[in-house]
């Protein structure tokens, strides 16, 4: 059997709302050179009669018993063969022009590590919600990885080879290892974003960000830290004095610390871009707006 161009792992625990529908957006993309791994994680609804109901060659389906999230990604990412991987959340939709648009980016810069896309957002209804802003440069993306996770973990199209070199999803990152993945992979190489939202990203009542929104933020300040300190060249003192500036609403923050952070945080930044620079402008205005003029 010859390798897929494309591996996508979707990890589905009683996901039978929107499964099919998610499914079956992967399944009728223009591009149709990829293997669909779907692992259920001990489903105890209709998930494996909706699974059963599929005659796609393509499609391979893996029961677990019930694990934590993190162990049945990394189980699905080692029985993905092709050299380009994607996660795809049970409950998300791709655009049917979606792989082949990254599969052309991919084409077009043969160096890189990692394509994404700009996506919108829907909530339990399928409703539309406010769009995702997403930054172009790697210079932004590392920038925001900073103090937030900038970009939909389904849109992200890696390498494999590179997510096995930087350790894959950290068992030690429940509930935010797609951030934490995130960081490591931007660090490992260049990254391209195509600007059209190819995703609808589903934010609903029982996602995770959700249901464990006090765990969730806990590991995700610890990680934004950690990539202040590592993308700026910062001690830990640094790298957490740099986030709460950044996570700080722009007309709240202190001139002053926002001064030290441009002077003293962003010259180490170690990817520069143009984009960068008018995010910063931007940011810088909103300060001076609000301390009236940059006095305090």
């Amino acid at each position: 059997m010859n390798e897929p161009k494309i591996s996508v792992v979707m990890p589905v625990w009683n996901g039978e709302r929107y499964l099919r529908e998610t499914v079956n957006s992967v399944l009728a993309q223009s591009f149709g050179d990829f293997e669909l791994i779907i692992v259920d994680d001990g489903s105890t609804d209709s998930t494996p009669a909706i699974l059963s109901s599929y005659q796609d060659r393509r499609l391979r389906v893996f029961r677990l018993d019930h694990l934590d999230l993190v162990g049945v990604l990394r189980y699905g990412m080692a029985l993905a063969r092709a050299e380009w991987v994607t996660r795809h959340d049970a409950d998300d939709i791709s655009h049917p022009l979606r792989f082949e648009k990254q599969w052309r980016a991919i084409q077009q810069r043969p160096s890189v590590v990692l394509v994404y896309t700009d996506f919108e957002m829907i909530g339990e209804a399928g409703h539309m919600q406010d769009p995702g802003r997403f930054p172009r440069s790697r210079a932004l993306v590392a920038m925001k990885l900073c103090y937030l996770n900038p970009l939909a973990q389904s849109t992200l199209l890696f390498r494999r080879t590179v997510y096995e070199q930087v350790g894959g999803y950290d068992p030690r990152e429940i509930r935010a290892e797609d951030y934490s993945l995130l960081g490591k992979l931007v660090e490992a190489g260049d990254c391209i974003g195509v600007v059209e939202p190819l995703l609808r990203y589903r934010v609903h009542a029982a996602s995770d960000s959700r249901t464990k929104a006090a765990l969730v933020r806990q590991h995700a300040t610890e990680i934004a830290i950690r990539h202040s300190c590592q993308f700026m060249q910062l001690s830990e003192e640094e790298g957490t004095r740099a986030f709460g500036v950044l996570a700080m609403a722009p007309e709240k923050r202190v001139w002053s610390e926002w001064f030290w952070f441009l002077r003293h945080c962003v010259p180490r930044l170690r990817w520069k871009s143009a984009e960068l620079y008018t995010w910063l402008g931007w940011q810088t205005l909103k300060v001076l707006r609000s301390n009236g003029g940059g006095g305090s």
